[in-house]
């Protein structure tokens, strides 16, 4: 997976990198709450993560 990340960060331009790492080092600026999560819309993602991770998701 983090040759993949890298691959994909190394495309964008050298502001936004900069930008995602600060974000990155000074932590989460706020949770998010169950109520504020889209569920349906993260659940589209999972057979992607999963594949990319290996793993058998589903039927």
């Amino acid at each position: 997976v983090l040759p993949l990340l890298r691959r994909t960060f190394a495309t964008f331009p050298p502001a936004e990198r900069r930008q995602l790492g600060e974000k990155i080092r000074r932590g989460a600026t706020k949770a998010v709450n169950s109520e504020e999560m889209d569920w349906e819309r993260g659940e589209k993602v999972l057979p992607i993560v999963a594949q990319l991770l290996g793993l058998k998701f589903g039927g």
